[in-house]
């Protein structure tokens, strides 16, 4: 142990040790030299030496991690091949088989889906939808074009009949009878009665014109003029006629030059003598026979009417003018 210990020292590297050995006379001095030696090195270069050792054994230990690595061949270790590499070889041969099916599953994506046919309507079917929206379109015409309150009776004739059915003994008669009997008893009323079914009809119509007054007070003049034109439209698509509500709050709708051309002639009275229906065509042949100079006065009172109603439907309704609305959409 201290040879080998002296030989890796640098004290001893320039001594010759085979002579040493070489001549057994002196052996036992040359050993004793050599113990003394390799102590005084051992002690002067004891943590050099064990840090070559360490590092010599580090280098050692890394080369042999190094050399058993996992691609070498069989033929130079003698080792069967490792799973991870039989593994990653199944990795590769399955990843072909996922590309094959990702990328027929990727051709299969780019078809378009067969789009979806267009049900088509027999007539039957085509008469009730239409059946049905032509429904719901009254329906929301009726809510837009407001119910007023139901009136009392303003007829003294009315009122006549009404109080007589109250007395007629209902178990004598049937159907229709009971109303004849009624009509009978409001022809044959006493100048008393008259007089009285005469006041109560003028307090019934003060009484519906102070409730029809406050209910459109209790709508909005936009809703108002709304329900209006749902009324004109629900007279249009039924037939039947149907009172706009009167408001005070409406603005007038603006004139146009015809109809400016039109008020003016006819508050000249030079058509007294002749029906409505004459004056109306007469003037419309006036109309059509001027110039555009002639016609000129009257384009003014439009343009100039047709201002005053834009200023005041932003005013009273809260929004403009729908020719205003209308030319700003054409501009833009």
């Amino acid at each position: 142990m201290p040879l080998n210990i002296a030989q890796r020292g640098a004290v001893l590297r320039h001594l010759q040790l085979g002579n040493v050995f070489s001549r057994p006379t002196r052996v036992a001095a040359i050993h004793s030299h050599a113990r003394r030696v390799s102590l005084a090195a051992g002690r002067r270069f004891a943590n050099p030496i064990t840090r070559t050792e360490y590092q010599f054994g580090a280098v050692s230990q890394g080369l042999i991690k190094s050399y058993a690595t996992v691609g070498r061949p069989k033929g130079s270790t003698g080792k069967a091949k490792p799973k991870a590499t039989e593994a990653a070889g199944d990795e590769k041969k399955s990843g072909k088989t996922a590309k094959s099916k990702t990328s027929g599953a990727k051709k299969d994506s780019t078809k378009e889906e067969p789009k979806k046919k267009r049900k088509v309507l027999t007539d039957k079917q085509k008469e009730a939808k239409k059946v049905k929206e032509q429904r719901e379109l009254l329906k929301t015409l009726k809510e837009t074009a407001l119910q007023p309150p139901k009136k009392a009776s303003e007829h003294k004739w009315t009122l006549a009949v009404q109080d007589k059915l109250v007395g007629v003994d209902r178990s004598k008669f049937k159907g229709t009878e009971v109303f004849q009997e009624g009509v009978r008893g409001a022809r044959n009323v006493t100048p008393e009665e008259d007089e009285k079914f005469t006041q109560q009809a003028e307090l019934n119509k003060a009484a519906n014109a102070a409730a029809y007054k406050e209910w459109i007070k209790s709508h909005t003049p936009l809703q108002i003029k709304e329900a209006n034109h749902a009324r004109e439209r629900l007279e249009k698509i039924t037939g039947k006629y149907m009172r706009p509500l009167k408001d005070d709050r409406l603005v007038k709708r603006p004139l146009t030059a015809y109809i400016a051309f039109y008020t003016d002639r006819v508050s000249g009275g030079d058509f007294k003598h002749l029906k409505p229906e004459d004056i109306t065509s007469h003037i419309a042949r006036e109309w059509r026979a001027m110039t555009d100079t002639e016609k000129e006065k009257y384009v003014k009172i439009s343009e100039a009417d047709r201002k005053r109603y834009a200023q005041e439907h932003l005013e009273v309704y809260g929004t403009e003018a729908p020719f205003t609305q209308n030319a700003e959409s054409e501009s833009s």
